[in-house]
């Protein structure tokens, strides 16, 4: 196979890692995690809607790749500058501050409900103790996931940060030249990043289940706020981008 073959295969191997990623975090939040529906002070799963907002940039970022193939590059440029611009002010930014109300949100609910001795309190540990996994998941689940109603968030997480890992190594089995663009590069961290810290809450407060409503609500709100932040970040510098595409063309 050619260079340009083996590059084409990474890219599109990796776009659709990164798009099973951004699926099974979907799917979770849909479902509202793990094996019920819940309230919604229940939705197991908050914090994976942080990192499907930085999923998402990064599967458009080698979405762009993958067109680079087809689409002339002039024109590619003002494509993807615009996409990554309107993606980062709309999803990132106003979803991740949308994310962080809700995790504070929550957050003060379930501390509310907590404190309020002794009916709130007898209620919070009823229905928020998270003293177990379900019944439905097999044991091999329970071994690794420390056995705690988070497992459903947990698994997803790591299956998540796993298909990015595979994406990043498909890329640069495709073509060592990705290990030089900083910008795809930095996407690929945080997304994982975000993956990671989902993971490691869970793993973290497994001996104390019963805060891990609470933890997970910060968690969210937290990786809401870096969201927002990044989007911002990245609506700034397509605006660059595509002032220039603008001023290449007008060249």
């Amino acid at each position: 196979m050619s260079s340009k073959g083996r590059s084409a295969t990474g890219i599109l191997i990796a776009l659709f890692l990164i798009f099973l990623s951004c699926a099974l975090s979907a799917l979770q939040i849909i479902a509202r995690a793990d094996w019920q529906l819940a309230s919604s002070l229940k939705l197991k799963g908050l914090s994976l809607l942080g990192a499907l907002s930085v999923d998402g940039l990064l599967f458009l970022t080698v979405l762009a790749y993958a067109a680079a193939l087809l689409i002339p590059h002039s024109r590619l440029a003002l494509l993807q500058s615009a996409a990554i611009g309107v993606f980062g002010i709309i999803i990132m930014f106003f979803g991740g501050i949308a994310l962080v109300l809700s995790g504070v949100a929550a957050f003060i609910g379930l501390i509310t409900l907590l404190l309020s001795f002794p009916f709130g309190t007898i209620a919070y540990f009823v229905e928020y103790s998270c003293a177990s996994a379900p019944e439905q998941m097999s044991p091999i689940v329970k071994f690794f996931l420390n056995d705690n109603c988070f497992a459903g968030v947990q698994l997803v997480a790591i299956l998540a940060a796993l298909c990015k890992l595979l994406a990043l190594v498909a890329l640069l089995v495709g073509s060592l030249r990705f290990i030089k663009v900083r910008g795809l590069l930095i996407a690929f961290i945080i997304a994982f990043a975000f993956s990671v810290a989902t993971i490691a809450v869970a793993w973290a407060l497994s001996s104390l289940a019963f805060i891990l409503y609470p933890a997970e609500a910060i968690l969210a709100a937290l990786l809401g706020l870096f969201a927002a932040i990044y989007g911002v970040v990245v609506f700034v510098k397509s605006l660059f981008a595509f002032a220039l595409a603008i001023a290449g063309q007008a060249g």
